[in-house]
């Protein structure tokens, strides 16, 4: 489940990064290599999102899970 909620924040960064890579692309120069690298560095940051949530997901450890159970009585 916390996989599905990572999506949420990764899609917000995913966005932000193609609108810097957007404006980088219409800049000249130093600006342009400062663009590039934070549109890089906002589609490594959604993906860290996604790893973590997977890695979260996979070891047994989303809260969201523990809640549902408790809630479900299983």
């Amino acid at each position: 489940m916390c996989l599905f909620f990572s999506f949420i924040p990764a899609t917000m960064f995913t966005t932000l990064s193609y609108f810097v890579w957007f404006a980088a692309g219409k800049a000249e120069g130093n600006r342009q290599r400062w663009g590039n690298f934070l549109a890089v560095w906002l589609l490594i940051v959604a993906l860290g999102f996604i790893a973590c949530g997977a890695f979260v997901t996979l070891a047994g450890m989303c809260p969201i899970d523990r809640m549902l159970g408790e809630g479900a009585g299983i």
